[in-house]
């Protein structure tokens, strides 16, 4: 059930991260006007606007002018909560969850704003790495914090320099992807210090059950030999029988 209500609200972000994507570099609002057709500026209802559903009950057509919607729009919401539910998949209800949801939400929007105008927008990308910080800090103390920014502030300008040496070839080389490298990487790092950590400590745990059945399995032959040699002797020592009883009953 949770799966469906991750699911339901990447395409509701889906379409949102469509809206920001399309109007903000054309310096519109993404409040004022609400959702139109491109073509004849019809203005949807609320049945027109349903994520995914709308379209293929619409048959992609809008309802006024029948003029063919872009596939972009549905592509970006079903892609989206596809990230969401994946990350739901990985990492459960975590810090990594709600990290890696807005970083999902940042790919979906950069795409839709590269695609049609190639341009990667500021806006989006301070405001990631703003709720990335603060997950960070909801979840750890300020020394964890602090930590990830100085790690994101030094691959910045590792980065940085290598844009510099690039661009004497390049006029044109994208300079806002290293913000999301410079959050992306930290938290990747550190998730993938937890899991080797995980898998060591789980090694470690059952290399000592194998010791010890083996050293069972030893201590049960041991044993055993010596209560058949015991047995054996009950004829020279006939006067033992009480002791070998004991030892038998010891077995068992």
């Amino acid at each position: 059930m949770v799966e469906l209500y991750i699911f339901v609200l990447g395409l509701l972000f889906g379409s949102f991260y469509n809206v920001v994507g399309l109007r903000l570099p054309k310096g519109e609002s993404i409040v004022f006007p609400g959702s139109h057709c491109p073509k004849c500026g019809h203005k949807l209802m609320w049945y027109e606007n349903i994520p995914l559903i709308s379209y293929v009950f619409l048959k992609g057509r809008c309802k006024k002018c029948k003029c063919r919607i872009s596939a972009w729009y549905p592509a970006i919401e079903l892609f989206t909560a596809l990230l969401f539910l994946i990350s739901y998949y990985v990492f459960g209800i975590s810090e990594e969850f709600f990290i890696s949801i807005v970083i999902s939400s940042l790919v979906a929007i950069i795409f839709v704003s590269d695609v049609n105008y190639m341009i990667i927008l500021d806006s989006p990308l301070v405001i990631g790495s703003i709720l990335i910080c603060l997950i960070r800090f909801i979840y750890n103390d300020f020394n964890s914090v602090l930590y990830s920014l100085l790690n994101g502030f030094i691959i910045f300008g590792m980065m940085y320099l290598i844009m510099l040496m690039l661009q004497r070839h390049s006029k044109k080389v994208e300079k806002k992807i290293v913000r999301i490298l410079e959050v992306l990487i930290p938290q990747i790092l550190e998730h993938k210090r937890t899991q080797v950590k995980a898998q060591e400590t789980q090694k470690e745990l059952l290399n000592r059950k194998r010791k010890t059945m083996q050293l069972n399995g030893i201590y049960t032959v041991i044993l055993r030999r010596a209560v058949s040699q015991v047995l054996k002797m009950k004829s020279i020592y006939p006067t033992q029988r009480n002791g070998q009883i004991i030892v038998m009953q010891i077995v068992q």
